[in-house]
């Protein structure tokens, strides 16, 4: 928790974007953490196959789910 690591976005959804890290464990990026302008909807900003940065926020190994954020500032 609190690593920035390079991932590529692999598939992108209303509510944010799915991303593989290099280790290839898979995560969501929510879209309440996508720094985008107010307006444009995720599927705008993101792509896949999009190299990006992000910072895991959490990881529960019992659900085998991790939340990552792009707002690494």
């Amino acid at each position: 928790v609190g690593s920035i690591l390079p991932a590529v976005v692999t598939s992108v959804v209303s509510y944010g974007a799915f991303a593989r890290l290099e280790a290839g464990v898979e995560g969501l990026i929510h879209a309440s953490e996508i720094p985008l302008e107010p307006g444009p909807p995720v599927k705008e900003a993101l792509s896949e196959g999009q190299s990006v940065t992000v910072r895991v926020l959490h990881v529960d190994p019992v659900q085998q789910r991790m939340g990552l954020s792009m707002k690494i500032e």
